[in-house]
C-alpha cells in the first residue's frame, strides 16, 4: 500500500463478474507473498453474500461501498 504496487492481475471473459474470482485471487496473493491482510476496501459490485462470507471466514474486515437503488416505483 505504501508504494502502490500492483500485486495481481487476472483476465476473465466479459460475462464473468469481477466478484466471482475475487476470493481466489485474494488467497493467491496471501499465499504467494505472505500478506497478512486485515482489511480490504471494495466497491459496491463486490457486496455479495459469497464475498461477505469469504471475508468473515478469512477473518478479514471488509469495507464495501453501498449502491443506492436507482429505480422508481411504477
Amino acid at each position: 500500500g505504501v508504494h502502490s504496487l500492483i500485486t495481481d492481475t487476472h483476465v476473465t471473459p466479459a460475462n464473468v463478474h469481477d466478484s466471482g474470482p475475487y476470493l481466489d485471487r485474494l488467497d493467491r496473493m496471501r499465499t504467494r507473498f505472505g500478506f497478512e491482510i486485515g482489511a480490504v476496501g471494495l466497491d459496491a459490485g463486490y457486496f455479495t453474500p459469497h464475498i461477505c462470507k469469504g471475508l468473515v471466514e478469512r477473518n478479514i474486515y471488509g469495507v464495501i461501498g453501498y449502491r443506492r437503488p436507482n429505480h422508481k416505483d411504477g
